[in-house]
């Protein structure tokens, strides 16, 4: 008897924390580096895809973390990346920003179209008081990687276009 209260106890106050959890993600976005030609094909690019993602924390202690599961194999595998204090938004919320390096992409005329990498991520927020996630409502955040080729102006003439 005592156990079966000790549960339901438990499981009421697992589920409360879940609905109040102290973080919301605000902002997501890609930005690339290093872009480069590959070799052997000039009609294209290569660059280091990166991911950013802003989180909203309420700030109920001092000593926290905050970061990322994320996957673009549908969960066969997974990396964690962590997160840093960026500031203070308020006397009760703080913002903190995670920045995770995808790997290579490629963009060319000759690719395939549409590559379709999906990266797939959720975030945890420990502290004192437990461990709290924001994976958009059980559905994980998504974000589908653009692999599009957009020619790059270079005084006054377009590179990578074809038939000039």
């Amino acid at each position: 008897m005592l156990i079966n209260i000790l549960t339901a106890v438990t499981l009421l106050f697992i589920s409360f924390r879940v609905d109040a959890a102290p973080l919301q993600v605000s902002s997501i976005g890609q930005w690339g580096n290093n872009y480069r030609v590959p070799e052997g094909n000039l009609e294209g690019w290569v660059w280091d895809a990166y991911i950013w993602v802003d989180v909203i924390v309420e700030n109920l202690t001092y000593t926290k973390e905050l970061g990322l599961y994320w996957t673009d194999d549908d969960w066969q595998s997974f990396q964690v990346a962590e997160g840093r204090y960026d500031g203070i938004l308020s006397r009760k919320t703080e913002l903190w920003s995670i920045d995770f390096d995808v790997g290579p992409m490629m963009s060319c005329y000759a690719c395939a179209d549409g590559l379709g990498r999906v990266i797939e991520f959720a975030v945890y927020f420990k502290s004192e008081q437990g461990v709290f996630w924001d994976n958009n409502n059980g559905a994980n955040y998504r974000l589908a990687l653009r692999d599009d080729f957009e020619p790059m102006m270079l005084e006054g003439q377009s590179l990578g276009t074809r038939g000039q």
